[in-house]
């Protein structure tokens, strides 16, 4: 067993590529001829056949069966008169011992020469230090330029290496002596079959006889011993005793043979009893790591070390090639990823696989999958490129680039999205008027627009680019953790609740109320730690926009204003991370649930949660094909983490940016209104809210919005409008239109 163990872990080194490359130094990087390097190629040649004989793997074998046995590998360097390497023959390492100075080492420097009268000759030599002992004589001497003894587990107080062979030589012992007693039970032995009672009566002589004739009976006919035999009644009244057979394998065969495994850190799998094939990949990747690496490892460093103490080349290297072995599935799984992070192309994916590349250019790019499909890198600029797209199309529609006329108020121009996107929950509900807003329209007229027969429009905030991006970006990836985190988490809390409830047993009249329970019995960890984090992205945000709008409204003694009215953004902006996840904060300043949160992103996954539930439950599918369908579910996806992410940062801009107005109208005594300005392609709840024209500061929109975004998406953009006579030193205006044309 022990013997079939050597061999499979010299069979896993053999098969292991290995190549001669430059140095990887970190001062500088190989030069692009480096692998056209003559030396490179005879390093090869010499390394195909070490010792002139014997293949590289034969020769390798050689070299570790010594190691793995006696721990002393041995190699004897021949050389020529000039000192130049030949060959590397392998020696046996058993016969070689070490010659030991008076310090306790092998001598190694060069030593005068005695001569015979006592007296150094006054040539120097390389003393003896290994002398090869054969039938108990010493047979030949060898020097350290001579001889390479190479013991891998040395050890300070013994001369010899440790192998692991002789780290378990007990559990040899034991193990031999085991299988010569199951030997033994083939081939020695007088425990019969089966013991056949006779009467008490018969003497030993008739026992005999009658021995010999059943036994005649018997022979050579094996259809006969099949066949009912018809036997004296005192024979049968005696009976038969079957002896009992000896247990020929058990858990103490198992333990050695795991004992043996383990000193060679091969997997016990083939030896013992059948498991999973998770722990039986597993055992295996943990042996390849343990044992096989620190072996290649040892190989390498001697062959490196012949490479620069005999060969004198110092800038080349032997090592092992690439050997990962994985199975076809998850080879096909990490491709996947690999071309769908942009890691690598399809094409190189496909030349992996050995398939032929496709013809299509864009196979040679590397894309992003995204969920409408792949998308060039080149292409793929999320967060910046909107914002540099939204800033364009708001600064077209300012000076009519892009719009129709400057002078209508119902088409002011904009750019952005087209907004026909569902809402979701991460945004308010769209499309419904608020009653408050109706009660304004239906005003002849607006306070605001009375008291200003011309009106100006200011150009929309211009928000800083750079910080928008970063607060994107942040909010993003917390919520792809989040969501990373609650995903497992939900799916095993509805597996259990599912399993709980005996799905295959529900009436059609229960499936809804059932997913609807489950749905609400949910919990979603970590909501505390996320509605702080995102409070403060969210916070940074709001205090960036509140300066650029103090700015832009000609504020000058701005200090005690700019506090209020950052104050009152960044408590927007806590409050509405803390509503994000169903919570808000308390009197006291702690998060508590919040059970009547609006457009809670929680909300929304425990919506689809329920959907799914439910359809499964009306479909009879079971447990597994549930939970399958929860984790295609898009609620958990980047995408959504990356819509929710751009439509809070632009609440959290637009919101700040109107409490700005709000503190400069009230400090400067400004006559101020807004207007919704829409981007391209606007819905309809957008386009309503720009039909609105010019509303007062404090007014909300048709839909409810105070200001943009009003759903996912949306880049639709705010501007402040003021009295013409009220216009801020150095701020752009434009005008809207004459308030006596509006009546």
């Amino acid at each position: 067993m022990l013997r079939t163990i050597i061999e499979t872990r010299k069979d896993q080194i053999e098969r292991m590529e290995w190549l001669i490359r430059p140095k990887k130094i970190a001062s500088k990087k190989p030069s692009a001829t480096a692998e056209a390097d003559p030396r490179v190629a005879a390093l090869k040649e010499f390394f195909e056949k070490p010792d002139g004989v014997h293949t590289w793997t034969e020769w390798l074998r050689l070299l570790l069966e010594d190691m793995f046995v006696i721990d002393a590998a041995t190699l004897y360097m021949e050389k020529s008169r000039g000192g130049q390497l030949l060959a590397l023959h392998p020696l046996d390492g058993g016969t070689i011992k070490r010659v030991i100075d008076d310090w306790g080492r092998t001598p190694t420097a060069m030593q005068p020469e005695i001569g015979t009268d006592n007296k150094p000759t006054g040539r120097m030599l390389q003393p003896v230090a290994y002398q090869q002992v054969l039938k108990g004589l010493p047979a030949i001497d060898y020097t350290t330029s001579e001889l390479l003894y190479k013991p891998r587990n040395i050890r300070t107080n013994r001369a010899y290496g440790f192998s692991p062979v002789e780290q378990i030589i007990m559990t040899v012992n034991i193990a031999l002596r085991r299988q010569m007693f199951l030997l033994n039970y083939y081939t020695e032995g007088n425990i019969p079959e089966a013991l056949v009672g006779v009467p008490e009566t018969w003497t030993p002589a008739q026992i005999q006889e009658y021995q010999t004739y059943f036994d005649q009976l018997m022979a050579g006919d094996l259809a006969a011993r099949r066949r009912l035999k018809f036997i004296p009644g005192g024979i049968a009244k005696g009976g038969v005793v079957a002896t009992k057979e000896p247990e020929l394998k058990s858990d103490f065969d198992e333990w050695l043979v795991r004992i043996c495994c383990f000193a060679f850190s091969v997997s016990p799998t083939p030896f013992i009893k059948q498991m999973n094939r998770a722990t039986a990949g597993t055992q295996k990747e943990q042996s390849d790591q343990e044992g096989l690496a620190p072996v290649l490892s040892w190989i390498r460093s001697v062959i490196n070390g012949i490479i620069v103490a005999e060969l004198k080349i110092s800038d080349l290297e032997f090592a092992w090639g690439d050997d990962t072995q994985i199975e076809p599935k998850d080879e096909a799984d990490i491709l996947t990823k690999y071309t769908a992070g942009a890691v690598m192309t399809l094409n190189q994916a496909r030349e992996k696989l050995g398939l032929e590349p496709y013809s299509n250019p864009l196979a040679n790019e590397p894309m992003v999958l995204t969920a409408q499909g792949y998308v060039p890198l080149t292409a793929y600029d999320d967060t910046q490129k909107r914002a540099d797209e939204s800033a364009k199309n708001m600064a077209d529609a300012l000076t009519g680039g892009a719009a129709g006329d400057q002078d209508d108020p119902n088409n002011p121009g904009g750019g952005g999205k087209s907004g026909a996107v569902v809402p979701d929950a991460a945004s308010p509900a769209a499309g419904k008027p608020d009653a408050k807003a109706e009660k304004v329209r239906a005003s002849e007229h607006w306070p605001f627009n009375k008291s200003a027969k011309r009106l100006r429009r200011l150009a929309p905030i211009p928000f800083d680019r750079k910080a928008t991006r970063v607060a994107t970006a942040s909010i993003q990836h917390r919520l792809q953790i989040a969501f990373g985190k609650w995903k497992p988490a939900l799916i095993k809390q509805v597996a259990k609740a599912l399993a709980e409830q005996g799905v295959q047993k529900i009436d059609d009249a229960d499936e809804e109320e059932i997913a609807a329970n489950i749905a609400a019995a949910l919990e979603f960890d970590g909501l505390s730690s996320l509605a702080n984090d995102l409070g403060i992205d969210l916070g940074d945000i709001a205090t960036n926009s509140v300066s650029h709008v103090i700015a832009q409204m000609g504020v000058t003694d701005a200090g005690d204003l700019v506090n209020q009215v950052n104050d009152r953004a960044v408590a927007f902006a806590r409050d509405r991370a803390a509503e994000m996840v169903g919570m808000r904060y308390d009197e006291d300043g702690t998060l508590v649930e919040n059970p009547n949160a609006e457009w809670a992103i929680t909300d929304t996954m425990r919506d689809d949660l329920k959907r799914v539930i439910a359809d499964g439950l009306e479909q009879n599918i079971g447990i597994d094909e549930i939970t399958a369908n929860i984790e295609a579910l898009g609620g958990f996806s980047a995408d959504r983490a990356e819509m929710i992410a751009e439509a809070e940062v632009r609440r959290a801009n637009s919101q700040a940016a109107l409490d700005g107005y709000g503190a400069a109208r009230d400090s400067l005594d400004i006559r101020m209104g807004k207007q919704w300005l829409l981007g391209p392609n606007p819905c309809e709840v957008c386009q309503a809210n720009a039909d609105q024209g010019v509303i007062d500061i404090d007014e909300p929109f048709q839909s409810g919005d105070d200001a943009p975004p009003g759903h996912p998406w949306c880049e639709c953009a705010l501007a402040p409008v003021v009295a013409e006579d009220d216009v801020p030193d150095g701020a752009e205006a434009e005008p809207v239109a004459d308030e006596s044309e509006s009546e």
